[in-house]
């Protein structure tokens, strides 16, 4: 059944920030991300959501993170010797109006528990 129009409602479309590069260093017990964000043009940067699969995985679309890490760290822990990790970071930004976008992707980095030496 057909009713009456809403009312008109207006949107202003954002570009995303820029994605974070993301280096990767493999130690016996941990696998560390570093990642360097560029300031977006608008807003500014409330933090980094991590994302982590095996290889020849795709990404999950919910972050490692519960929050936006405030660093540009973050120690992943718990994995299995001999296997893979395929990690990708995203940078959040909130904005002047007060919502929050994310950036896409980040360069895939990989990673392995190093062994012991």
């Amino acid at each position: 059944q057909e009713g009456s129009l809403s009312a008109p409602a207006q949107t202003v479309m954002v570009s995303p920030p820029l994605p974070p590069v993301v280096y990767v260093i493999s130690q016996p017990t941990e696998i560390q991300l570093e990642f360097v964000g560029m300031q977006p043009d608008e807003g500014s940067i409330t933090g980094y959501n991590v994302y982590r699969a095996l290889k020849g995985e795709v990404f999950p679309l919910l972050p490692l993170n519960r929050e936006p890490l405030t660093g540009n760290r973050f120690a992943d822990v718990g994995l299995e010797r001999g296997t893979t990790y395929l990690y990708g970071v995203r940078t959040v930004v909130r904005l002047p109006s007060g919502g929050r976008v994310e950036s896409s992707l980040s360069n895939e980095v990989e990673g392995r528990l190093k062994d012991d030496e």
